[in-house]
């Protein structure tokens, strides 16, 4: 039986391997080959990714501790090691190996050493993004490659600014399980997550989804918040996926003290019940200074909420265009803060935009229509 091994960087509940899961799932339907996905580290979504593929977690197969120090000193570590990632890594009848990131570049490498195939690589990732990463490992993804899939127009331009030629480059943008999102949304408790922030009945909410870091904003939704509770005290603003402990927990804590927005901006940890607080909200903000086009705004949109973002930031925009919402200028904190209050004054246009966005996801980022794509360029690169 022929196989195709799927390379996941990581099992986190973030967006790359969510989208790389769901797509495994609608290729199943698709394809007849047998799955194998290597997980560059283990994490959360691991069980799912077992119930779809044979999993190999990367990492376990070196030796660690007390025996990896008996082996070292015998100078037996690296035999061992190589020995146990041979046979763990190592498949007849491999055809494709698709690579869910361009930062597996050293993994596929290794995966390449035991098995011949060619290499799809599914590319999410922007310049900044992409700098902040070892040099060597991007170059060794750009050269094994021999597909690449966009998950924007915005990630092709940058392809194509890397030197890789436009027609080895195919837009597959980033998608959801429409139907399964709008039945998680359909049974939502919106009034306990408005009861769990202290909302009054008469107050609304704005929400953001991600990690909080410097490349999603979270500095500039502070500054977003303060500028709109200065125009209306009622409102309420929740940041969805910092937890508690960490540095930028502290820092947005600290922000939050000294623009006086105790009890206006919420921050929750990370949690699988994000859903709920896009449901709870009535828009979607993304602040991201950088951004290929996370799957949280086409989740946003399938529950109806109209986008705010950035232009020139990623993906995103392209999406949101005029009638999914507003695009403002980049990094502009005031047109950001009055276009949110635009749309918070005017129910009819909130209205119209979130159900057109809602419309365009189920039209156009479906994930089982996109997997059906994506099947395709498998079957043409193993033909």
């Amino acid at each position: 039986m022929k196989k195709i091994i799927f390379v996941s960087h990581e099992a986190t509940l973030t967006g790359a391997p969510i989208l790389l899961l769901n797509i495994i799932r609608c290729l199943r339907g698709e394809l007849r080959e047998d799955f194998i996905v290597v997980l560059g580290k283990d994490g959360p979504l691991r069980p799912q990714f077992e119930e779809l593929a044979h999993v190999v977690v990367a990492p376990s197969l070196l030796a660690s501790g007390r025996f990896a120090n008996n082996l070292r000193r015998l100078r037996l570590l690296n035999s061992y090691n190589n020995r146990r990632r041979k046979n763990a890594l190592s498949f007849e009848n491999v055809k494709v190996i698709f690579s869910n990131t361009i930062v597996n570049g050293k993994l596929v490498e290794e995966i390449l050493s035991f098995n011949k195939a060619r290499v799809i690589t599914y590319v999410h990732e922007l310049a900044y993004t992409i700098q902040t990463f070892n040099s060597a490992e991007i170059n060794k993804a750009l050269q094994q490659t021999s597909l690449f899939l966009a998950g924007s127009n915005a990630v092709l331009q940058n392809l194509l600014s890397l030197g890789v030629a436009n027609d080895l480059v195919h837009v597959v943008p980033s998608s959801i399980p429409v139907a399964a999102i709008t039945e998680k949304l359909a049974i939502t408790d919106v009034d306990s997550i408005r009861a769990s922030l202290c909302l009054q009945p008469h107050e609304q909410l704005i929400v953001a989804v991600g990690t909080a870091d410097w490349r999603k904003g979270n500095d500039l939704f502070i500054q977003m918040a303060a500028r709109l509770v200065q125009m209306q005290p009622q409102l309420h603003f929740a940041w969805v996926g910092v937890s508690a402990g960490t540095l930028e927990h502290l820092r947005m804590r600290y922000e939050i003290e000294h623009y006086h927005l105790d009890g206006r901006v919420h921050l929750v940890a990370v949690t699988p019940d994000y859903l709920n607080y896009i449901a709870a909200a009535e828009l979607f903000v993304l602040t991201s200074r950088e951004d290929p086009f996370p799957l949280v705004v086409l989740e946003a949109a399938a529950a109806g909420k109209p986008i705010v973002c950035f232009a020139d930031s990623g993906g995103t925009p392209g999406f949101v265009g005029v009638k999914n919402g507003t695009v403002v200028p980049y990094g502009d904190v005031i047109a950001l803060s009055d276009a949110i209050e635009a749309l918070l004054q005017d129910s009819s246009m909130r209205y119209r935009k979130g159900e057109h966005a809602r419309i365009t996801v189920q039209s156009e980022y479906d994930t089982p229509q996109v997997a059906v794509r994506i099947a395709r360029l498998i079957a043409l690169e193993h033909a």
